[in-house]
């Protein structure tokens, strides 16, 4: 019994002692539930006062209970500090293996965003040095850029062009011709390869741009607008129109030039033949009595001899082998001469219903000529009027004097200064333009 109660004694001051340890205990386990202290303490203050069997009892039961918090609470410390210790390790290694994919698209981003600043740069640098004009449009045909170079091609600044659309720098004339075709290529998201056409200045002058450009499609091949090149090749177009010119003057050489050695065979064929017929009428009058009725025939023979000659003389005039006296003349006096001769006068009365109007400048220089070729000349051009205007008309014979730079619709350029100006004008049929040249 005594050993019984010793023993009960000794497990009653463990748990006293425990009891006065609880706190640390406590603290110890992070046992903070107020019950349960509040627990421990009711079974001290029994043990003090009325259970002190039921505390003797109990109490290894608590020594137990709270050896083995003490040590799960050690074990789970260990294994969460284990855990969180594997758990920190797995995630530097991730955190240092997302750190180097970082920083390697870092580095790839740095390096395309500087190729991306270099092939701007590289693209500015080339529109702006490029004699062309380079230019973006939107879908609706209205530019949103354009390069400096615009200002020395159609005189205006790039801001200024921003929002105008093709139309309005085409010639009116010229809208339709021009943009059916761009349209189209525009609808089948087709580029633009070697458009040529015009363009107005700002001044209003007219200029010829060839096109090149590309469509700008989005992700979806939707159509954003087109991007391209103008170039200004008005210079190439003049020149290719003096060109066509040349040859078309060469080619006009070529036929004078054979009609002129045409012309010079004829001529000198004829002109063997005619020796004699221009001789001999003169032989033969000086044998024929003066009172002979043949005399006149041969006299006829004679005049009809010399007109023949004259004509060969402008056959080869026209082969530039031509005999003719140059002399100082009055071309009024030339005008007037002819308007007053026979041969005028009957072809005149065979057209009544034609007016003829001499306008004559009496103050004019005289000219240097062949008076003979001159007389020719206005012969044809009265005679041709008349045949343009085959019922009735008016045409009206012109002189002045004035200084010239240009010829007024000739092939040829002349040099600068003062020059005798000869006009015959009709209000007959004219020339069609393809006969012109």
């Amino acid at each position: 019994m005594n050993n019984t109660y010793n023993s009960k004694f000794k497990y009653a001051v463990l748990g006293i002692i425990f009891g006065s340890l609880f706190p640390v205990l406590a603290t110890i386990i992070d046992l903070s539930d107020s019950a349960l202290k509040l627990c421990l303490f009711n079974i001290f203050v029994l043990h003090t006062t009325k259970s002190l069997h039921l505390i003797i009892d109990t109490a290894p039961f608590f020594l137990g209970l709270f050896a083995y918090l003490i040590g799960f609470k050690q074990d789970q410390s260990d294994y969460n500090n284990q855990l969180y210790n594997e758990l920190m390790e797995r995630n530097m290694k991730n955190l240092s293996y997302l750190n180097q994919e970082l920083e390697k698209k870092i580095d790839e981003h740095r390096k395309l965003s500087i190729a991306l600043q270099k092939s701007e740069k590289r693209f500015f640098d080339i529109a702006l040095s490029s004699a062309d004009w380079i230019w973006e449009i939107d879908k609706y045909g209205k530019y949103s850029f354009a390069t400096g170079r615009v200002k020395d091609i159609l005189g205006y600044e790039p801001e200024e062009l921003i929002g105008k659309s093709l139309n309005e720098l085409l010639p009116k004339n010229e809208v339709q011709e021009v943009m059916e075709p761009f349209l189209k290529l525009i609808r089948e998201k087709k580029p633009l390869e070697g458009l040529v056409h015009k363009h107005y200045k700002k001044s209003g002058e007219l200029v010829y741009l060839k096109t090149d450009g590309v469509p700008i499609l989005d992700s979806n091949g939707e159509l954003l607008g087109y991007r391209g090149i103008d170039k200004d090749i008005t210079q190439q177009v003049k020149n290719e129109e003096q060109k066509h010119k040349l040859q078309a003057q060469l080619e006009r050489a070529k036929r004078m030039e054979s009609l002129g050695v045409l012309a010079g065979g004829v001529a000198h064929d004829l002109n063997n033949m005619l020796g004699p017929i221009v001789a001999y009428p003169d032989f033969i009058a000086e044998k024929l009595p003066s009172d002979s009725p043949l005399i006149k025939q041969v006299i006829s023979i004679k005049d009809a001899a010399r007109r023949a000659a004259a004509v060969i003389q402008d056959l080869l005039t026209l082969a530039r082998r031509g005999r003719y006296e140059m002399s100082s003349l009055d071309l009024n006096q030339i005008i007037e001469s002819y308007i007053k001769s026979p041969v005028h006068i009957k072809f005149a009365d065979e057209h009544p219903d034609i007016l003829v109007t001499l306008d004559l400048d009496m103050s004019i220089n005289n000219i240097n000529g062949s008076f003979h070729h001159l007389s020719k000349v206005i012969m044809n051009l009265i005679i041709n009027a008349f045949d343009a205007m085959p019922s009735r008309g008016e045409l009206t014979v012109q002189t002045s004097q004035r200084i010239l730079q240009n010829l007024y619709g000739g092939h040829n350029k002349i040099e600068n200064g003062e020059y005798v100006i000869l006009s015959i004008k009709d209000n007959g049929v004219g020339i069609a333009p393809e006969d012109l040249n």
